[in-house]
């Protein structure tokens, strides 16, 4: 309707007179704005309609659904050597970032046991290759706000690093064997 309206404006404002044209110019400006702004309310009414159908629909449906546990947050106590961010790298298991969190799109990150068994083995062989033979590592879920969100925390007992104080190197052979190799570049 707009481009018809408009056609014809343009095409009588070639031989009207200075008045007429002024006026034709006005009208197709207020043509154009009531234009943008039917538009403007179009939108805003099919967002809102969207949204509506969107909380009356899915969420209810999201909600009936009975939801398997996730790692809602991931914890670690008792480690004093390495920070959590260098622990959270070693597990497998990870929450939701903070995007997924608010989209409630969790991913994968349901709760197996059997993959908090290994995570357990996982963090007790990054401490034990590290010089912690005597460390032990537990784990324990704590509820969060609904009954599908999980914290998961890790609990650590370090136990006392094994340390190299001296090292003495002792040859067996000729003085000149010894000598050449205490002289060597490598040693």
């Amino acid at each position: 309707m707009l481009g018809i309206e408009y056609q014809s404006l343009t095409s009588r404002s070639s031989y009207l007179s200075g008045d007429e044209s002024v006026a034709i110019m006005v009208r197709m400006r207020i043509l154009m704005e009531s234009r943008f702004s039917v538009s403007r309310r179009r939108q805003k009414a099919g967002v809102a309609l969207c949204l509506v159908l969107f909380l009356t629909i899915e969420c209810p449906l999201l909600l009936a659904q009975e939801q398997p546990d996730r790692a809602w947050a991931v914890h670690f106590e008792g480690n004093e050597s390495y920070s959590t961010s260098v622990l959270r790298n070693v597990i497998a298991t990870t929450p939701p970032t903070f995007f997924k969190k608010l989209f409630g799109r969790p991913g994968n990150a349901q709760l197996r046991e059997v993959e908090l068994r290994r995570d357990v083995i996982r963090i007790e062989r990054y401490y034990q290759r590290r010089g912690f033979d005597e460390v032990s590592v537990d784990w324990r879920l704590e509820p969060m706000g609904r009954n599908w969100k999980k914290r998961v925390v890790f609990e650590i007992g370090e136990g006392v690093p094994q340390r190299v104080g001296t090292l003495e190197v002792v040859f067996q052979g000729s003085e000149d064997s010894e000598t050449r190799i205490r002289e060597s570049r490598g040693f």
